[in-house]
């Protein structure tokens, strides 16, 4: 008589690690923010019974984040996948609850001696304030062509990130800074008329956010 012996190996969460950071703003509604899959070495590396046995797993996890949820899909099966998503957008309120964990255990169907894996993840959500435009409704309406105009689009960031400024497609007449927000145009005659200019400021040390406005503009 001859017997095949199997070895079992532990289950495991493919590409885990331990901690999970981000800062408020980076995240939305319905957004996934990490997505695992479970899997069986010894699915992989052995080729028991013909290749028509596998070690079947079952996740579980336990987690109580309001803006969070946890979609499981095809459980009990060779690959169970889990998704973590946002079920309402992160807030500056979310970041005050500090540090939360949540835990995930894997474990195959061997009879005998079943093997199990357990996680643990640390999510953190760090505060984070969307950066403001100061004076937007202070900027020149209308310049002069074939003169030099400059102005200076102001902002602050109460975290005091580094914030980056744009001009979206900006016309070759108009130069900027993207550091200080100084705004340079040079216009002639033939560029009379009028122009929107949509500025944007972005966060830059690992920062989501960003804010816009339009410039109407006429060169006279």
């Amino acid at each position: 008589m001859n017997f095949e012996v199997r070895s079992n190996q532990r289950p495991y969460l493919q590409s885990f690690l331990p901690t999970h950071s981000f800062r408020v703003g980076c995240y939305q509604i319905s957004d996934e923010i990490l997505t695992y899959v479970a899997r069986d070495p010894d699915n992989i590396l052995y080729d028991f019974n013909g290749g028509n046995e596998f070690d079947l797993l079952t996740v579980d996890h336990n987690e109580d984040i309001g803006w969070l949820t946890i979609d499981l899909n095809s459980n009990i099966t060779k690959t169970p996948s889990l998704v973590l998503r946002c079920v309402s957008t992160p807030t500056n309120n979310d970041a005050q609850d500090g540090v939360q964990q949540i835990t995930f255990s894997i474990t195959d169907n061997r009879e005998n001696i079943p093997q199990d894996t357990t996680y643990q993840l640390t999510m953190v959500v760090l505060e984070n304030h969307e950066p403001q435009f100061l004076n937007s409704g202070q900027l020149p309406a209308t310049i002069p062509s074939d003169e030099t105009s400059t102005w200076t689009v102001q902002w602050e960031d109460v975290d005091e990130d580094l914030i980056r400024f744009t001009i979206d497609n900006p016309p070759f007449w108009i130069s900027y800074d993207q550091s200080n927000g100084e705004v340079t145009a040079m216009p002639t005659s033939v560029q009379a008329g009028q122009y929107e200019l949509l500025y944007t400021i972005h966060e830059d040390n690992n920062g989501c956010y960003s804010q816009s406005f339009t410039h109407s503009l006429t060169v006279e």
